[in-house]
């Protein structure tokens, strides 16, 4: 590839080096290894370092533009490769600018192809990333998912319909993990939902339950003072016992109570009316 194709280039490797085929399919069951050059060699091991990373390769991916094209660099990587691999195993990728073959009289500056690939091959069959945006876009989603699967379809000398095929069941099994991930954690959620709400009412009657044995004994021994003449003990009680919160159904309990309340109070009135100046009265 052309340095001024390079963000293309690194995102194409990326996709490539976390690419692992699906496990039915009767090749390598491993991630791809890459190895893409991130600078023009001008040291004197560059022949000897490109070359011994050409011959470990089993295919070579060139990426076509007219920078590609003009660049000393790619034609010398590509014939390389076909004096070890051959023709056969470079796949063309056209990122930008026109197909050789189908450029019109005056645009020759916008040939893709390198020379030495068409030198071997007289007019190749390029996989098209034209209109491929660096920024936003994915190299095998949306528009592009075909052409990625062509991609790896020549990297393992299979039919792009066995890729895809393949591909589709690996996404059907996915989406049915995930299912089955929704629906157990939804499962899990209702239940502790439900848990929490049958706690919450448990706690809430036993509260409850509490609330009115409290006030029942409160009402007790409110009627005990009050049958034995003491009337502000018992107001006491039976305040207190209004103090505890009722229940919407205990509206003939809460009348009651404060009907006992009343009692109370005109028998503490009756008696304050009723004693000498003179005399105390002890509770």
């Amino acid at each position: 590839y052309s340095r001024d194709n390079e963000a293309f280039a690194r995102k194409l490797e990326s996709s490539l080096k976390n690419y692992k085929p699906e496990k039915t399919l009767d090749v390598p069951q491993r991630f791809l290894k890459t190895f893409r050059d991130k600078e023009d060699f001008t040291s004197g091991d560059y022949r000897k370092r490109l070359q011994q990373n050409l011959k470990n390769s089993s295919k070579l991916i060139v990426v076509c533009s007219p920078e590609a094209r003009s660049s000393e660099y790619v034609n010398d990587e590509i014939r390389q490769f076909i004096d070890l691999k051959g023709a056969d195993n470079i796949i063309p990728v056209l990122f930008s600018g026109v197909a050789n073959n189908e450029a019109k009289a005056g645009q020759e500056n916008e040939m893709a192809f390198p020379r030495e690939l068409c030198r071997t091959v007289e007019m190749p069959l390029a996989i098209d990333y034209r209109g491929f945006n660096v920024e936003k876009d994915r190299i095998g989603k949306g528009r592009f998912k075909n052409l990625w699967y062509s991609i790896l379809a020549d990297i393992y000398d299979l039919s792009r319909r066995e890729i895809e095929r393949r591909e589709d069941k690996r996404r059907i099994h996915r989406r049915n993990v995930w299912l089955v991930v929704i629906s157990v954690s939804l499962a899990v959620l209702i239940a502790l939902t439900v848990f929490a709400f049958f706690s919450k009412y448990e706690a809430d009657t036993a509260r409850a339950r509490a609330d009115e044995a409290l006030r029942s004994a409160y009402i007790e021994s409110g009627r005990r003072e009050l049958m034995i003449n003491y009337p502000l003990r018992a107001a006491v009680y039976f305040n207190a016992a209004l103090q505890i919160p009722f229940e919407k159904h205990d509206e003939d309990k809460l009348l009651s109570l404060r009907v006992l309340l009343k009692q109370s109070m005109r028998s503490i009135d009756s008696m304050r009316f009723s004693l000498p100046h003179d005399d105390s009265v002890y509770f």
